[in-house]
């Protein structure tokens, strides 16, 4: 039976061609114990492996998106089913906020230093992100002082506003962007795309990606993949692949390359090494949507 193949294949003529791929882009190899799981595999996955850990350019690098039109409707989140938001509960944009409100970036659940920086301080947009650690994979925004319907939120101290829990039949919730939309929107704003896929969507927990990405080789079809991987984890992707929502499979380090389940489409993120530590890094701040890639892998169930 002839698999459906994926639309933007991995090609890897030859362990020895790869390697020598990842030689010329200088990156270096570092060994570790490995899991049985991962001890026990055939050769060409852990070349594949390897190659995922010690070079993402070389194993996955693609021209992100080259069809998107940065002008694309589907950048806009629309709500569906919506119901009225209650008297000062609108989602407030997150740059208005720092500049006229008195609240300091890191003051709820932004964090410090490049999350402020590169993400939160630049987007003059209210989108809902994740609030982390949290059990109920909720989503928040800074609201007015009047809102009376914070679900959770509370007032800030030393800052005219307050934050709340999300509705998603209220409020523009990041995380039901597709990775597609959500990179348009990214795009718009300058803003860097790694920080976005990671705040706006569900992480799996317990695998990383560095676990995962043998399982997922060239040119072979989802449905084919999924069957391979572990029975521990396969019923988790299956859920996943098949009712959502969409997730990302993080790396151990937190950084690219990651993966990201949408839907019946996989797409893995590699870090755009001429503006990260090229001739361009010294531009990173000014535009920090240039900083990640992400590519269309496999597509189909």
């Amino acid at each position: 039976r002839h698999s459906r193949q994926s639309p933007q294949p991995l090609q890897l003529k030859s362990l020895s061609a790869a390697v020598s791929s990842a030689q010329r882009h200088h990156f270096a190899f570092r060994y570790r114990t490995l899991p049985a799981s991962i001890a026990n595999m055939p050769l060409a996955r852990l070349a594949l492996l390897g190659l995922l850990a010690a070079s993402p350019a070389a194993a996955f690098r693609r021209h992100a998106f080259p069809a998107i039109d940065s002008d694309d409707a589907s950048a806009e989140l629309v709500i569906e089913n919506p119901v009225p938001v209650e008297p000062g509960c609108q989602c407030l944009e997150y740059a208005q906020v720092y500049a006229n409100h008195s609240a300091r970036c890191g003051s709820v659940f932004e964090r410090h230093g490049e999350m402020c920086k590169l993400f939160y301080q630049k987007m003059e947009d209210n989108l809902c992100w994740n609030i982390p650690g949290d059990a109920e994979q909720g989503q928040w925004c800074y609201v007015s002082l009047d809102c009376q319907a914070l679900n959770g939120g509370a007032h800030l101290r030393k800052a005219s506003v307050a934050w709340k829990r999300c509705s998603p039949r209220q409020d523009r919730m990041s995380r039901l962007h597709t990775v597609k939309s959500l990179t348009v929107w990214a795009k718009k704003r300058d803003i860097d795309l790694g920080m976005a896929f990671s705040m706006a969507y569900q992480a799996l927990e317990g695998i990383t990606w560095e676990q995962l990405a043998p399982y997922f080789p060239d040119g072979t079809a989802m449905v084919d993949d999924l069957r391979a991987v572990p029975d521990q984890w396969k019923s988790k992707i299956e859920g996943i692949v098949h009712s959502g929502p969409n997730t990302i499979i993080r790396s151990s380090t937190g950084r690219a390359p990651e993966a990201i389940i949408d839907k019946h489409d996989l797409y893995v993120t590699a870090e755009n090494t001429e503006w990260t530590r090229g001739k361009r890094k010294n531009e990173v701040a000014a535009h920090p949507f240039q900083m990640t890639e992400v590519t269309l892998v496999k597509t189909g169930a």
